[in-house]
Order: C-alpha cells, then sequence, then structure tokens
C-alpha cells in the first residue's frame, strides 16, 4: 500500500509504503457515509 498525506492545500506533507502479508490480513472498507453524501446529493438536484 502507498499513501501521500496532503496538507489543507493539497501539498504532499508525508509519504509511506506499507506491505501486509495476504494470507493473514483482510480489509474492509467501509464508504458509506459517501454513499449517502451521493445519495443525498442526487436527491436534493431532483427537487
Amino acid at each position: 500500500m502507498k499513501k501521500i498525506d496532503v496538507d489543507m492545500k493539497g501539498t504532499p506533507i508525508a509519504y509511506s509504503e506499507t506491505v501486509w502479508p495476504s494470507e493473514r490480513v483482510q480489509f474492509s472498507i467501509d464508504n458509506t457515509s459517501q454513499l449517502l453524501n451521493v445519495l443525498a446529493q442526487a436527491s436534493n438536484s431532483q427537487e
């Protein structure tokens, strides 16, 4: 995994790389809040 952290202006301030053993790690990504925001915006634009 590669990650770049940025400040509020978008300027890179940190970089990291991480390796995870795939046979022992399972990732779970929760993007529920993003989905709810998209649905709310779609609902508002239809009104």
